[in-house]
């Protein structure tokens, strides 16, 4: 899955879904006014992680631990590796919020 940027390098989404990142233990996500959808499993998620809607630059990605994309189609799916470096994927919260997505969705 690639990842999108504005013209001035700040994270918009990846190409068929939201992103969620944490760094130094805060979760985050790019602000709906950097071009992030307003999807339905964006909003679930973050009613029930608290994360910060802000600028996510390259550089920010760069010290992330973890991430995951979200989309209507996909779920919940973590990111295993990003530029070559692995992420955590057994991130607590992420598989709780793909636990409890998967029994909502169905």
């Amino acid at each position: 899955e690639a990842l999108l940027f504005t013209p001035s390098g700040m994270l918009t989404s990846a190409c068929m879904g939201n992103v969620f990142l944490t760094t130094g233990g805060v979760w985050a996500t790019p602000s709906t006014s950097y071009g992030a959808r307003a999807g339905v499993v964006r909003e679930w998620v973050m009613e029930r992680l608290p994360t910060r809607q802000t600028s996510v630059s390259r550089a920010m990605l760069s010290h992330c631990e973890a991430m995951f994309i979200t989309s209507s189609w996909l779920g919940i799916m973590p990111v295993q590796s990003l530029d070559g470096r692995l992420l955590e994927t057994q991130e607590a919260e992420t598989v709780r919020l793909r636990f409890d997505w998967e029994q909502t969705a169905h």
